[in-house]
């Protein structure tokens, strides 16, 4: 009995029914539907007039469209090439302070490329000093909701320097919180504030030093106060006054003022070119009778005897100019500043002018002396 196939059970007279039912339904649906009009005849001339209307309508819609893509793209183009070359940096950083993006005028400004500018801190390009400056502007960024701005020194990746003024926008709270910053390279200007404010103070000494050629009673007097002037009005770090000793040659000092006076203590400088500490910048500026100026003092060869004392008192450039007494170079001052390239044109210009001031006073006194000796002679035969 198992091995007899199975045959499929025949339909019930009530599903029979149930379909037929359906199919009249159908039948009946579509008949009662209005006739389907039919369709129109259309002439090949009337179909390709038509087709020619639609492709030039498409055409024209293309061309516009391509136009509207050109002035979007032309936009793009113009945006992007303002943001790459605007004159000032553009950096948005997230909230831990890496650098998220950049236009191409930071990049020059910060001298690396783009492409390895993103991701790194913008701090690591801040000078150390300046870094509290920047913690600060961030600190203040958090309350207030208006750009902020500063000045600091921004190391570049070439290790040069600049100053640069720092605008800074908060934008988003929380973990979405950026800073969008605008540097502005502003080292010339800075330049420029210290040269004036260097200007100044030099202008200062110079007249307390004319004042104290007025009320000084001579050399011993007169010398001390110069050498103060210059440290405590024209901003230099160190200055004394030498006078040759004519038996050996040698620069005594005789008047000294600043830091690192110590230095002159048993200094050894001739005005003899023969001389191992003869070729220094003092003693070539009597014999010379010229002024010589020394703008890089650490790295100078003509200060080479000098760099290792002079090292630890942060100097970084010399002027040694010649005292005269009676047209006759008998002396020098000497001036140490703590930045180096600091001896410009005016500056120099100044310096010379008091000088020439001193050896003016140096002549003076010794018409004194001169005019003293007969007088008092004259005293003692009467």
């Amino acid at each position: 009995m198992d091995s007899i196939e199975k045959r499929p059970q025949s339909k019930q007279p009530g599903e029979l029914n149930q379909q037929v039912e359906a199919i009249v339904a159908k039948i009946a649906k579509e008949r009662a539907s209005p006739p389907m009009e039919p369709h129109e005849e259309i002439s090949p001339e009337a179909a390709l007039h038509d087709l020619r209307e639609h492709q030039v309508e498409l055409e024209t819609r293309t061309e516009e469209m391509c136009r509207l893509l050109e002035e979007v793209d032309t936009s793009l183009m113009r945006y992007f090439a303002l943001y790459d070359l605007a004159p000032g940096g553009y950096l948005t950083l997230e909230d831990a302070g890496a650098i998220l993006e950049t236009n191409l005028t930071a990049a020059n400004m910060l001298a690396v490329e783009r492409s390895s500018l993103l991701g790194r801190p913008f701090l690591s390009f801040i000078l150390k000093e300046d870094h509290s400056i920047f913690s600060e502007l961030c600190e203040q960024l958090v309350e207030v909701s208006k750009p902020l701005s500063c000045d600091l020194r921004i190391v570049r990746g070439d290790a040069a320097r600049l100053w640069a003024h720092l605008v800074a926008t908060k934008q988003g709270e929380g973990s979405d919180c950026m800073l969008k910053i605008v540097l502005s390279d502003i080292t010339e200007h800075k330049a420029a504030e210290v040269r004036i404010e260097r200007l100044t103070q030099l202008y200062a000494a110079l007249r307390q030093s004319n004042q104290a050629i007025v009320h000084s009673a001579g050399e011993d007097d007169l010398l001390p106060t110069i050498c103060r002037g210059l440290v405590e009005f024209g901003g230099m770090k160190m200055t004394w006054i030498g006078m040759v000793d004519e038996a050996t040659g040698m620069v005594r000092p005789v008047a000294v003022a600043g830091t690192g006076m110590e230095y002159t203590e048993g200094i050894q400088i001739s005005v003899k070119p023969e001389e191992p500490f003869g070729k220094g910048p003092t003693g070539t500026a009597i014999r010379e009778n010229q002024p010589i100026w020394c703008e890089d003092f650490k790295n100078d060869p003509h200060t080479a005897h000098w760099h290792e004392r002079a090292a630890q008192y942060g100097w970084s450039a010399s002027a040694s100019l010649p005292l005269r007494r009676e047209g006759k170079p008998v002396g020098a001052l000497t001036i140490y500043s703590p930045d180096a390239g600091v001896f410009d044109e005016e500056a120099r210009s100044l310096l010379v002018q008091m000088a020439r001031d001193i050896s003016f006073a140096l002549d003076s006194f010794a018409q004194r002396e001169d005019l003293r000796e007969p007088f008092s002679s004259v005293v003692l035969k009467s």
